[in-house]
């Protein structure tokens, strides 16, 4: 992994790793940006297009391996609610 995304991407810490990534670089953090650009437009067709690109990005339920861990629960909640 560290080959692929570089040693500066990941942190080795206790107990494991945590990736350092800008929100862009993921899909829920495209989505939210496409979201809000979405609910500030006032053309319908272009917040049209991007509200179906946000949708795009949007695959399966969120945090689906972590659903019941309460670590999770509102995050996923959160999303669901936005989607």
């Amino acid at each position: 992994l560290r080959k692929l995304l570089g040693s500066a991407t990941i942190e080795t810490r206790p107990p494991g790793y945590a990736l350092r990534i800008a929100p862009h670089q993921l899909d829920l953090g495209r989505f939210e940006a496409l979201l809000a650009e979405a609910r500030a437009e006032s053309e319908p067709a272009r917040r049209s297009d991007l509200l179906l690109a946000a949708l795009n990005l949007f695959r399966g339920d969120p945090l689906a391996e972590f659903r019941y861990e309460g670590f999770a629960r509102d995050e996923a909640a959160r999303i669901e609610e936005l989607h």
